[in-house]
Protein backbone atom coordinates (compact mmCIF):
# COMPACT_ATOMS: atom_id res chain seq x y z
CA UNK A 1 0.00 0.00 0.00
CA UNK A 2 1.06 3.70 -0.94
CA UNK A 3 1.64 6.05 2.12
CA UNK A 4 -0.08 9.14 1.59
CA UNK A 5 1.74 11.27 3.57
CA UNK A 6 5.13 9.90 2.32
CA UNK A 7 6.01 11.87 0.01
CA UNK A 8 4.86 14.96 1.86
CA UNK A 9 7.41 13.92 4.38
CA UNK A 10 9.76 13.61 1.88
CA UNK A 11 9.36 16.99 0.78
CA UNK A 12 9.31 18.65 4.28
CA UNK A 13 12.65 16.96 5.19
CA UNK A 14 14.34 17.32 2.19
CA UNK A 15 16.56 19.95 3.82
CA UNK A 16 15.69 19.85 7.37
CA UNK A 17 15.61 16.62 9.22
CA UNK A 18 14.06 17.66 12.57
CA UNK A 19 10.27 19.08 11.89
CA UNK A 20 7.87 20.32 14.19
CA UNK A 21 4.56 17.71 14.40
CA UNK A 22 2.53 21.19 13.70
CA UNK A 23 4.32 21.85 10.55
CA UNK A 24 3.81 18.03 9.64
CA UNK A 25 0.11 18.87 9.48
CA UNK A 26 0.01 22.46 8.20
CA UNK A 27 1.72 20.87 5.16
CA UNK A 28 -0.27 17.85 4.63
CA UNK A 29 -3.33 19.04 5.40
CA UNK A 30 -4.30 16.00 7.88
CA UNK A 31 -5.13 17.04 11.82
CA UNK A 32 -5.03 13.30 12.99
CA UNK A 33 -1.97 11.54 11.55
CA UNK A 34 -1.33 8.88 14.62
CA UNK A 35 -2.21 6.04 12.73
CA UNK A 36 0.00 6.94 9.45
CA UNK A 37 2.86 8.02 11.31
CA UNK A 38 2.83 4.90 14.04
CA UNK A 39 2.80 2.35 10.76
CA UNK A 40 5.79 4.85 9.44
CA UNK A 41 7.35 4.78 13.32
CA UNK A 42 7.53 0.81 13.45
CA UNK A 43 8.98 0.44 10.06
CA UNK A 44 11.80 2.28 11.81
CA UNK A 45 11.49 5.04 8.91
CA UNK A 46 10.56 7.86 11.03
CA UNK A 47 11.52 8.44 14.78
CA UNK A 48 8.59 10.62 16.32
CA UNK A 49 7.83 11.92 19.84
CA UNK A 50 4.46 14.28 20.67
CA UNK A 51 6.15 17.44 19.66
CA UNK A 52 8.77 16.64 17.07
CA UNK A 53 9.35 14.07 13.84
CA UNK A 54 12.37 12.65 13.08
CA UNK A 55 14.06 11.48 10.02
CA UNK A 56 17.53 10.69 9.09
CA UNK A 57 19.45 10.53 5.84
CA UNK A 58 19.09 6.95 5.54
CA UNK A 59 15.93 6.50 6.49
CA UNK A 60 14.52 9.25 4.02
CA UNK A 61 16.19 7.08 1.31
CA UNK A 62 14.55 3.78 2.53
CA UNK A 63 11.14 5.37 2.52
CA UNK A 64 12.33 6.94 -0.84
CA UNK A 65 12.56 3.55 -2.04
CA UNK A 66 9.66 1.96 -0.90
CA UNK A 67 7.39 4.00 -2.26
CA UNK A 68 8.75 3.44 -5.86
CA UNK A 69 8.59 -0.08 -5.21
CA UNK A 70 4.89 0.43 -3.99
CA UNK A 71 4.12 2.06 -7.20
CA UNK A 72 4.77 5.91 -6.38
CA UNK A 73 6.46 7.60 -9.27
CA UNK A 74 9.93 7.35 -9.72
CA UNK A 75 10.63 10.90 -11.09
CA UNK A 76 8.99 12.58 -8.46
CA UNK A 77 10.48 10.57 -5.61
CA UNK A 78 13.80 10.76 -7.03
CA UNK A 79 13.43 14.39 -7.03
CA UNK A 80 13.35 14.61 -2.85
CA UNK A 81 16.45 13.26 -2.57
CA UNK A 82 19.94 14.36 -2.99
CA UNK A 83 22.74 12.74 -4.43
CA UNK A 84 24.71 12.85 -1.05
CA UNK A 85 21.59 10.56 0.46
CA UNK A 86 21.64 8.24 -2.01
CA UNK A 87 25.40 7.91 -2.03
CA UNK A 88 25.81 7.08 1.81
CA UNK A 89 22.87 5.28 2.01
CA UNK A 90 24.90 2.80 -0.47
CA UNK A 91 28.33 3.37 1.51
CA UNK A 92 26.35 2.26 4.82
CA UNK A 93 25.30 -0.84 3.02
CA UNK A 94 28.93 -2.04 2.19
CA UNK A 95 29.40 -1.56 5.16
CA UNK A 96 27.31 -3.73 6.90
CA UNK A 97 28.14 -6.61 4.70
CA UNK A 98 32.35 -6.16 4.92
CA UNK A 99 33.02 -3.94 2.21
CA UNK A 100 35.56 -0.93 2.56
CA UNK A 101 34.87 2.13 -0.02
CA UNK A 102 35.76 5.61 -1.13
CA UNK A 103 33.32 7.81 -2.66
CA UNK A 104 34.14 9.90 -5.61
CA UNK A 105 37.42 8.12 -7.26
CA UNK A 106 38.31 10.80 -9.53
CA UNK A 107 41.49 9.96 -11.97
CA UNK A 108 43.36 10.04 -15.55
CA UNK A 109 42.52 7.43 -17.73
CA UNK A 110 44.29 7.65 -21.45
CA UNK A 111 41.09 9.18 -23.10
CA UNK A 112 40.67 11.92 -20.24
CA UNK A 113 39.09 12.91 -16.56
CA UNK A 114 36.95 9.83 -15.26
CA UNK A 115 34.87 9.50 -11.62
CA UNK A 116 33.63 6.01 -9.88
CA UNK A 117 30.57 6.93 -7.44
CA UNK A 118 32.02 4.45 -4.79
CA UNK A 119 34.96 2.16 -5.48
CA UNK A 120 33.96 -0.66 -2.82
CA UNK A 121 36.45 -4.22 -2.01
CA UNK A 122 36.59 -6.93 -0.04
CA UNK A 123 38.83 -10.51 -0.03
CA UNK A 124 37.11 -11.81 -2.84
CA UNK A 125 36.45 -8.68 -5.66
CA UNK A 126 36.37 -5.04 -6.38
CA UNK A 127 32.80 -3.37 -7.46
CA UNK A 128 32.96 0.18 -9.46
CA UNK A 129 29.49 1.30 -8.17
CA UNK A 130 27.41 3.87 -10.68
CA UNK A 131 25.01 5.38 -8.25
CA UNK A 132 21.89 5.89 -10.49
CA UNK A 133 19.67 8.58 -8.94
CA UNK A 134 17.03 8.64 -11.99
CA UNK A 135 14.01 10.06 -12.26
CA UNK A 136 11.99 8.53 -15.88
CA UNK A 137 11.48 5.22 -16.54
CA UNK A 138 14.68 2.40 -16.60
CA UNK A 139 14.09 1.25 -20.10
CA UNK A 140 16.90 -0.82 -21.63
CA UNK A 141 18.10 1.97 -24.06
CA UNK A 142 18.84 3.83 -20.86
CA UNK A 143 20.30 1.02 -19.23
CA UNK A 144 22.17 -0.24 -22.10
CA UNK A 145 24.12 3.35 -22.10
CA UNK A 146 25.00 3.28 -18.38
CA UNK A 147 26.29 -0.05 -18.43
CA UNK A 148 28.61 0.83 -21.31
CA UNK A 149 29.59 3.93 -19.67
CA UNK A 150 30.21 1.92 -16.47
CA UNK A 151 32.33 -0.70 -18.44
CA UNK A 152 34.46 2.03 -20.35
CA UNK A 153 35.20 4.04 -16.72
CA UNK A 154 35.83 0.40 -15.10
CA UNK A 155 38.37 -0.27 -17.50
CA UNK A 156 40.05 2.74 -17.71
CA UNK A 157 40.64 1.79 -13.93
CA UNK A 158 41.76 -1.28 -14.40
CA UNK A 159 44.42 0.06 -16.30
CA UNK A 160 45.61 1.88 -13.31
CA UNK A 161 46.20 0.04 -10.25
CA UNK A 162 48.58 2.29 -8.20
CA UNK A 163 45.39 4.37 -7.73
CA UNK A 164 43.79 1.37 -6.02
CA UNK A 165 46.69 0.41 -4.08
CA UNK A 166 46.86 4.39 -2.61
CA UNK A 167 43.22 3.90 -1.65
CA UNK A 168 44.14 0.70 0.41
CA UNK A 169 43.36 -1.62 -1.91
CA UNK A 170 46.50 -4.24 -1.47
CA UNK A 171 45.05 -7.06 -3.51
CA UNK A 172 44.27 -5.15 -7.18
CA UNK A 173 44.89 -8.74 -8.79
CA UNK A 174 40.96 -9.18 -7.70
CA UNK A 175 38.03 -9.11 -10.09
CA UNK A 176 36.58 -5.83 -11.03
CA UNK A 177 33.17 -5.66 -11.49
CA UNK A 178 31.38 -2.89 -12.88
CA UNK A 179 27.82 -2.15 -10.72
CA UNK A 180 24.88 -0.01 -11.34
CA UNK A 181 22.42 1.16 -8.28
CA UNK A 182 19.41 2.13 -8.78
CA UNK A 183 16.21 3.72 -7.00
CA UNK A 184 13.37 1.42 -7.79
CA UNK A 185 13.50 -1.85 -9.59
CA UNK A 186 15.02 -2.48 -12.23
CA UNK A 187 13.56 -4.21 -15.68
CA UNK A 188 16.61 -6.11 -15.95
CA UNK A 189 18.90 -7.77 -13.79
CA UNK A 190 22.31 -7.36 -16.25
CA UNK A 191 22.58 -5.26 -19.13
CA UNK A 192 26.05 -6.27 -21.33
CA UNK A 193 26.87 -8.49 -18.40
CA UNK A 194 27.17 -5.31 -15.64
CA UNK A 195 24.18 -6.17 -12.41
CA UNK A 196 21.67 -3.71 -12.51
CA UNK A 197 20.52 -3.74 -8.55
CA UNK A 198 17.53 -1.99 -7.04
CA UNK A 199 18.52 -0.29 -3.58
CA UNK A 200 16.53 -2.59 -0.96
CA UNK A 201 17.90 -5.78 -3.03
CA UNK A 202 21.61 -4.48 -2.41
CA UNK A 203 22.21 -6.00 0.63
CA UNK A 204 21.17 -9.86 -0.56
CA UNK A 205 23.07 -8.74 -3.62
CA UNK A 206 26.41 -8.34 -2.19
CA UNK A 207 25.34 -11.54 0.65
CA UNK A 208 24.62 -13.78 -2.69
CA UNK A 209 26.13 -12.85 -5.53
CA UNK A 210 30.10 -13.07 -6.68
CA UNK A 211 32.22 -12.35 -9.74
CA UNK A 212 31.68 -15.96 -10.63
CA UNK A 213 27.95 -15.85 -10.86
CA UNK A 214 27.05 -16.61 -14.32
CA UNK A 215 26.75 -13.53 -16.72
CA UNK A 216 28.54 -11.01 -14.87
CA UNK A 217 30.99 -8.88 -16.51
CA UNK A 218 34.50 -9.35 -14.58
CA UNK A 219 37.96 -7.07 -15.95
CA UNK A 220 41.43 -7.79 -15.01
CA UNK A 221 43.30 -5.21 -13.69
CA UNK A 222 46.57 -4.86 -14.69
CA UNK A 223 49.74 -5.37 -12.07
CA UNK A 224 51.83 -2.72 -13.38
CA UNK A 225 50.44 0.63 -14.61
CA UNK A 226 50.41 1.26 -18.67
CA UNK A 227 50.82 5.23 -18.25
CA UNK A 228 53.70 6.55 -19.12
CA UNK A 229 54.66 6.75 -15.42
CA UNK A 230 53.03 6.80 -11.97
CA UNK A 231 54.74 10.13 -10.58
CA UNK A 232 54.01 11.78 -13.95
CA UNK A 233 49.81 11.23 -13.37
CA UNK A 234 50.01 11.41 -9.37
CA UNK A 235 49.79 15.42 -9.53
CA UNK A 236 46.62 15.26 -11.89
CA UNK A 237 44.72 13.32 -9.44
CA UNK A 238 41.85 15.25 -7.56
Amino acid sequence: MVTPIAVKLLQLTKRKLRISMEDVQRVTGVQYLGEELQSLTDRGLINLNQEFLEISPRQRVILAESEVRNGRDVQQVSKLLRWQEFEEFVEAALDECGFRSVRHLIFKSKVGRREIDVLAWNDVWILAVDCKHWSGALTHSRMKTAAEAQIERARALSERPEIMRRRGISRVELPLVPLILTLGEPRERTVNGVPIVGLSKLSSFLQEASPYTDGLLTLHIQTVSNQRSLSSYSSQEA
